[in-house]
């Protein structure tokens, strides 16, 4: 099979899953008790290295079994892991990135490991790490013993079996058919074992079909067994006729054949079900069939907790639904299929049993089935539809699980099974006589929590339906809609001109509608800042520990979403912004404590919507921004002069770090010392059409805060005529529109201006600064020209940038209208004053100015040295 179609995904997922592993390893330096954290991370590494096997890039997948066995210990609780332990684990994630970066370059994702596996062997003990720890108690197995030797009686279920298998087992016998456990030792001087089991193997297959393998029969074919090994395989020849199929392989020392018998196959939890098993009919063969009925007591593999939640849902009117899923013989990453199966059920309601666990079907350790129970309002088919439409899916079949047949409660009241399952069930008392029927459904109780009310155990997330789609195609999609969304425009304009009601209403029926689907456009693109913040705290802990400083980082928000366009772009800024709090802001531990503050510094990354934007803060509580300094430096470079400096706003002076080339550094270090960070942050986040502020108090810490528009495609704007053509003024940039008589602008240092509500306002004259033919609103010689038409007021737009305000005098303005933002390409990407072009409702192109432009130097000076 070509696993050409499969790398996406693969490369996806296991990016996740090196994520989840270094998420982890910065919890279990925090917290090395943390058993669920430490679970979780071998369940992405596990996950990582099958799939890295089952792909073909080997050495990714030994480097991944090396950090499992160098972890085992921990998880044993042999062991803590210490700081520069924790450095080991942290390389060999790098290491892994840089294999994934291979791969999807195209290369083999081969990389020297050598290196990393001698530390990582260090680390779990030994040559082999902790996985050849010795069973617990001390005892070890005698070489060549079978894997269930003394430790089941004749014809049980040895604990090698899984509820799937059970499950196998026991259908095979209903049906009459023959289960026999065969268990194998060969000759210690066989050449070849891998072949001599492949052979047993073949023998076997060929008298039914082998249900189980242990171990695993990738591993039989490959040799990586200790000489025994065993096979499980339903048959309806006689027990004699297995062994003798066996016994005919050269270099077979022993064969054990067990006939496994109905009561073993039965039950995998002990008297309590098994007495369920007595009161209640087993499985019949309607319960094959999608849309079949059965009890909650026919199955075995339920817990007393899933029974009483099942009961519990019944009582609520409630469906309780067994999806048994089957997938194609041989399908790749099963684990991914079982997680988009997964997520699929959990979108009808909530999944509350799985057989095999959760853990094991997101590693894939199972073989081609799995059950999921669902409790749902849904229709069970409907369910097992959805289900069907997954691709890979060879069966699947939905059980709707009802109440006991006696008594609602189990077993007969009177018999021992049934108290052991009631009290395992939490029922003290036997139901009244008279309460044969469960009762009629009711509103749950107050205080209680229902099936929507739960939520995920903490550390681990509620699973949400998500399906994968190329970015590629999401910008079709939202260029697609960009023409709608002109060609809207258009009709819009040309309904007003025809004055006709019926198409006003059509016209106006098709911009509800295509607002709606713009909404939903623009909620696909987004994605949350997550995937960018959690690369952090591994950043922010190496940084921290490169300059001796104890830094912990609190991230909130992260849920916030952007579009997909800007989430991409902000991670270099936001890189420079945290090195920068560390570095520069964070003072030593000395310091902190001459100070009277904790010896750990505090770094808040902060993400929270307002209105059109997002807004991202970087804050940290340390010695804060030294004015004076920051001045001093200004002054040697020419940036300030010194009777300015005075004069200058906090604001003002913090914005001067932002000068290409600019630092307050002592001494240049790899971190720090250049002046290219925050040039890096401010001219990134200004072309994404944001803008940075500072806040600082000295000896209380900074605050750095971003603000991003939510989308970068479609925004709206004000339309102005400026000598005769038509510009847009951003909105989020717009303060107010005014008409102001020519008497009001008055000249300060040579540069008009007008008073606003006691602020100077200084003015653009819109048609000087883009060079019309129209003669300027502002003379050379200081006179305002009077406008013909519309009383001879002057129409101003006041435009922000950070805490500055400017005012440009256009001709008129248009109205507000939502516009789709286009690219000028390539040749003109160095014109600052424009930020794109628009097409507008009658076909002609609008420019899209940037309203920092109206801030440089040139365009506030005096009309006669403007050159505009």
């Amino acid at each position: 099979m070509d696993h050409g179609e499969y790398l996406a995904m693969f490369l996806d997922e296991s990016r996740e899953n090196v994520g989840r592993i270094t998420e982890g390893l910065l919890r279990l330096e925090q917290d090395p008790t943390d058993r669920e954290t430490v679970n979780d991370l071998f369940r992405a590494a596990h996950t990582l290295k099958g799939m890295s096997a089952t792909m073909g890039f080997g050495r990714l997948a030994e480097l991944t079994h090396e950090l499992e066995s160098a972890l085992d210990p921990v998880r044993q609780g042999k062991t803590t892991l210490r700081p520069e332990d924790v450095d080991i684990l942290f390389r060999a994630t790098d290491r892994m990135e840089a294999m994934l970066r291979d791969i999807e370059g195209g290369g083999s994702g081969e990389a020297p490991i050598d290196d990393l596996v001698a530390a990582l062997r260090s680390l779990g003990g030994g040559p082999q790490g902790s996985a050849l720890a010795p069973p617990k108690g001390g005892e070890t197995a005698a070489a060549g013993a079978p894997p269930s030797a003394g430790k089941t009686p004749a014809g049980a279920l040895p604990d090698d079996y899984d509820v799937y298998h059970r499950e196998i087992i026991r259908q095979a016998l209903a049906e009459g058919l023959g289960v026999f456990r065969v268990e194998v030792v060969l000759r210690p001087d066989a050449l070849l074992p891998g072949a001599r089991a492949y052979v047993v193997y073949r023998a076997l297959e060929a008298l039914g079909e082998i249900v189980h393998s242990h171990p695993p029969v990738k591993e039989l074919e490959e040799g990586q067994f200790d000489r025994s090994f065993v096979l499980t395989v339903v048959s309806a020849e006689p027990e004699a006729a297995v062994r003798r199929a066996v016994e005919g392989v050269a270099d077979v020392e022993t064969v054990a054949v067990t006939a496994l018998n109905a009561a073993s196959g039965a039950t995998a939890h002990g008297a309590a079900d098994q007495g369920a098993k007595e009161a209640a009919p087993g499985p019949s063969a309607s319960t094959e069939t999608p849309g079949a009925t059965a009890s909650v007591e026919t199955y075995a593999d339920y817990e007393p907790h899933h029974r009483s939640a099942i009961r519990e849902a019944l009582r609520q009117g409630r469906r309780a639904v067994r999806l048994e899923v089957v997938l194609v013989p041989g399908v790749l990453l099963k684990g991914a299929r079982a997680y988009v199966v997964y997520q699929t059920a959990a979108g009808f309601g909530e999944v509350i049993h799985t057989a095999p666990p959760a853990d094991r079907l997101e590693d894939g350790d199972f073989e081609d089935a799995f059950v999921l129970t669902l409790l749902t309002d849904a229709d069970p088919e409907t369910v097992a539809c959805a289900v069907r439409g997954i691709s890979e899916i060879r069966d699947v079949r939905a059980i709707e699980l009802g109440a006991p047949p006696v008594q609602g409660a189990g077993p007969a009241d009177g018999s021992a099974a049934g108290r052991a399952e009631r009290s395992a069930a939490g029922q003290t008392q036997p139901p009244s006589a008279g309460q044969a029927d469960p009762p009629a459904p009711s509103a749950p109780a107050a205080g209680r929590p229902t099936a929507g009310d739960r939520t995920a155990p903490a550390g681990r997330k509620a699973p949400a339906k998500v399906i994968r789609v190329d970015a590629e195609r999401l910008d079709k999609l939202m260029n697609l809609f960009s023409e709608l969304v002109i060609a809207r425009g258009r009709l819009e304009l040309i309904a007003r001109e025809l004055g006709h009601r019926d198409l006003a209403d059509i016209v106006e029926h098709m911009s509800r509608t295509g607002s709606e689907l713009q909404s939903l456009i623009l909620a696909i693109r987004m994605v949350s800042v997550e995937h960018v913040f959690q690369r952090f705290p591994r950043m922010v802990r190496d940084v921290a520990r490169e300059l001796g400083k104890s830094v912990r980082l609190v991230i909130r928000g992260e849920e916030t979403e952007l579009d997909r366009t800007v989430v991409d772009e902000i991670g270099e800024p936001l890189v420079h912004l945290l090195r920068n709090a560390i570095d520069h802001g964070l003072e030593s531990e000395a310091e902190r404590k001459a100070a009277g503050k904790p010896p750990e510094g505090t770094i808040e990354l902060v993400a929270y919507p307002s209105g059109n934007h997002v807004y991202i803060e970087v804050k940290d509580d340390g010695r804060g921004i030294d004015r004076e300094k920051v001045l001093k430096k200004a002054i040697d470079r020419g940036l300030v002069r010194p009777e300015q400096a005075a004069s200058m706003s906090d604001s003002a002076v913090f914005q001067l770090l932002f000068q290409p080339g600019f630092s307050t550094a002592d001494v240049v270090t790899d971190l720090s010392g250049r002046g290219v960070g925050l040039d890096v942050v401010k001219s990134r986040i200004e072309s994404l059409g944001g803008r940075v502020d500072v806040f600082s108090k000295r000896g209380a810490g900074t605050l750095f805060r971003l603000q991003l528009p939510l989308s970068l495609s479609i925004l709206y704007a004000m339309l102005v005529d400026i000598g005769g053509e038509t510009y847009a003024l951003p909105i989020a940039d717009l303060v107010e529109t005014l008409g102001i008589p020519p008497e009001a602008v008055r000249t300060v240092h040579r540069q008009p201006v007008i008073d606003l509500r006691g602020a100077v306002v200084p003015l653009v004259d819109g048609r000087r600064f883009f060079r019309t033919d129209a003669p300027p609103f502002l003379a050379d010689d200081g006179a305002v020209r009077r406008p013909e038409g519309e009383g001879g007021v002057l129409f101003v737009a006041v435009v922000k940038k950070n805490d500055r305000l400017a005012g440009l005098i256009v001709d008129r303005f248009l109205g507000q209208q939502e516009i789709v933002l286009k690219s000028l390409g390539a040749y003109l990407k160095a014109v600052r004053t424009f930020l794109g072009a628009t097409i507008l409702g009658d076909g002609r192109v609008a420019l899209v100015v940037e309203p920092a432009a109206f801030f440089e130097p040139l365009a506030l000076a005096e009309p006669a040295g403007s050159g505009r």
